[in-house]
């Protein structure tokens, strides 16, 4: 007979940590960071709807968590479903308005929707708080390319490889 930590080496490191928060969650079923956790372990393994009702349970939880609301949004941007995103993302920066990602991801939907011009501040306060945050500056440059702006594009994209990725 196989022991359980056995046959949860035969897992992934992320299948791994599932297990983990949902053997949490079975002792401390109110453990916000477990739900929360299980949420981005869920979004890395592309199991949106799942990761979705995570961070749903960590907010009923813990309603000013920042970062639940941020990668809710994510989830619901994966989900094709980016108004609602978009309505996560303006909450987790009511509650943190210096969170460069969550401005990032906020103009990653708003250019999925084709409001490059409504993007481009966004990641410009991503920047604002994190200026060598290189996904914004890849976003930054994407949004410049789809608006014609070629030359401030390749700004951009020479400024984003100054850092490691």
């Amino acid at each position: 007979m196989e022991s359980k930590g056995a046959g949860q080496s035969k897992l992934n490191p992320d299948e791994q940590a599932l297990a983990t928060y949902e053997e949490t969650l079975r002792v401390s079923p109110n453990d916000v960071e477990a739900w929360y956790n299980k949420g981005l372990t869920l979004s890395k393994l592309e199991r949106d709807e799942e990761a979705l009702q995570c961070f749903e349970e960590a907010l009923k939880l813990k309603p000013d968590h920042a970062e639940a609301w941020d990668n809710k949004g994510v989830a619901l941007d994966n989900l094709a479903r980016c108004e609602e995103a978009l309505q996560c993302f303006e909450e987790a920066l009511k509650l943190n308005p210096d969170y460069a990602e969550a401005w990032d991801d906020k103009g990653v939907v708003l250019s999925n929707l084709e409001g490059y011009e409504e993007a481009l501040p966004c990641f410009d306060k991503a920047l604002k708080i994190k200026p060598d945050f290189v996904r914004a500056l890849y976003h930054k440059g994407l949004a410049l390319v789809n608006l014609g702006r070629l030359d401030e594009a390749a700004v951009a994209y020479v400024e984003a490889n100054k850092y490691p990725s």
